[in-house]
């Protein structure tokens, strides 16, 4: 009989950090928790990330660990800091300029979609608020129902701004909102998907953001086999990088691609190199709860930490956790 090593203690151990870290309930050097993107281990919070904001706010509202005036202080400060046309700044604190210049629709949907399942769950008024002038702000992002991936002048060369398959997480997020940009992301999802098959982004994050699109939407076939080509297109588990070939190895796509295995059933318990990558999740989440991006980088973003405690959870529960993806 095989060993079930989705039970190794270890990893309910760094599930517990990762869950008390991420639940915490002071601030940190004046900010709420759910409004960091990143922790230096040296220097507390490096800037708040809207966006990050978002996946928290849909990670914390079903958790009871997490109280009610602990959301509603992220609200409260984005709502200080939202633009009068609903927008936000992509981050804000210590960051380069593209960011501080840059307006992301995936960024803008990822935050809408976190405040709505704030107020659904929570019951929140400000949340609800807050998301309808986030919702009205992504009308900008589209023209003659093409979407427009970022807006802004001297955009970034890079996945975010160029778009691409990526898309399929935000499109797949909206698909239940009013208006046009809702509308124009329905049309799109096909020409997406078939972006993302013939020509998938380069690095692993953004293409596991497409899978992960497409299983939101419910097409699983479509996501497995563009997962399969993914793992291929590494060499295998155990060499997934940042890219083929680079030899950046990031804990928060480990975290996404373990997500997706489960998420796809395409692991099973016993399966060795999928138990190697959980261990080497969970062994690198240090004794207060955090998980820098690459091992031994002072840096700990908070969506790394967030994509590895589902990643963990569905692999501890046999792959059977109810919780919506972030």
């Amino acid at each position: 009989m095989p060993i079930d090593l989705t039970q190794n203690s270890g990893h309910h151990a760094a599930l517990r950090r990762l869950r008390a870290e991420l639940a915490f309930a002071e601030t940190i050097d004046g900010l709420p928790r759910g409004l960091i993107g990143a922790v230096h281990r040296d220097h507390g919070a490096v800037y708040v990330y809207p966006e990050i904001a978002g996946y928290w706010l849909r990670w914390a509202a079903p958790r009871r660990d997490v109280a009610f005036c602990v959301g509603e202080s992220v609200i409260d400060w984005l709502k200080r800091h939202q633009r009068r046309d609903g927008g936000l700044p992509t981050r804000l604190g210590d960051c380069g300029p593209p960011y501080r210049r840059a307006l992301y629709l995936f960024d803008h949907v990822m935050l809408w979609d976190g405040l709505r399942q704030w107020d659904l769950i929570r019951g929140s008024k400000s949340a609800a608020r807050m998301a309808d002038r986030v919702l009205q702000f992504t009308e900008c992002f589209h023209v003659r129902g093409q979407l427009r991936p970022a807006l802004g002048s001297d955009l970034p060369r890079r996945w975010s701004a160029l778009g691409g398959g990526f898309l399929l997480k935000a499109c797949a997020r909206l698909r239940d909102a009013p208006g046009a940009l809702a509308a124009a992301c329905a049309r799109n999802v096909d020409a997406l998907q078939d972006l993302a098959d013939r020509g998938p982004h380069t690095e692993a994050h953004p293409q596991l953001y497409a899978i992960e699109g497409l299983i939101e939407l419910g097409r699983l076939e479509s996501a497995a086999r563009l997962f399969d080509r993914l793992i291929e297109a590494h060499g295998g588990i155990g060499c997934i990088h940042e890219a083929p070939g680079s030899p950046v190895r990031r804990n928060d796509v480990l975290a996404q691609a373990l997500r997706a295995a489960c998420l796809l059933k395409r692991v099973e318990p016993d399966h060795m190199a999928w138990s190697m990558l959980a261990n080497e999740l969970a062994n690198a989440v240090d004794a207060t709860g955090r998980l820098p991006f690459v091992a031994g980088d002072p840096v700990s973003p908070t969506w790394t930490a967030l994509f590895a405690e589902q990643a963990l959870s569905l692999w501890t529960n046999n792959f059977l956790d109810p919780l919506p993806l972030v």
